[in-house]
């Protein structure tokens, strides 16, 4: 169970006294076990005190663009990177590095045309094809684009 002290450690180092990157936001809070310990049952999914506590300490210290990047990260990307280790080690090591804080996972959720709430309309769709899959449609929105070394695209 992380403790306030922990939270405010990780925080801290993240954010001396300016503000961070993305990225070094991040990783701030892996290495400081923080990502580890918001997830302390086998689920995958984040303990809701536990993310409520991470989200209020960043809300109190960081524009509210850092806030939300955090939040879809470990209450989206995290689980479903979780649910994906059984079938995929390349999933495990993903979630495993994203955790550590040494590697950004991105989320490509929103097709395009469409709202961003309506993930059930998602039109992208994933064919196995034998010895490839093929994957059409296009996203509009890629939760941290710009900065990530893998992503993780929402399909049918």
């Amino acid at each position: 169970m992380l403790s306030g002290m922990t939270m405010v450690m990780g925080l801290e180092a993240c954010v001396p006294g300016s503000l961070p990157s993305p990225r070094e936001l991040w990783r701030g809070l892996g290495q400081a076990g923080v990502l580890a310990g918001l997830c302390p049952s086998d689920d995958g999914q984040p303990d809701p005190a536990l993310l409520s506590q991470l989200l209020t300490e960043l809300d109190a210290a960081l524009p509210a663009g850092f806030v939300l990047s955090v939040c879809v990260q470990v209450a989206t990307v995290l689980p479903l990177l979780h649910a994906l280790t059984g079938d995929s080690p390349l999933a495990a090591a993903v979630l495993a590095s994203t955790v550590r804080g040494d590697q950004v996972t991105a989320l490509a959720a929103t097709d395009r045309g469409i709202s961003g709430s309506a993930l059930l309309d998602a039109r992208t769709e994933l064919r196995d094809e034998g010895a490839k899959a093929v994957l059409t449609g296009g996203k509009e929105w890629v939760h941290k684009s710009v900065c990530c070394d893998y992503a993780l695209r929402l399909a049918r």
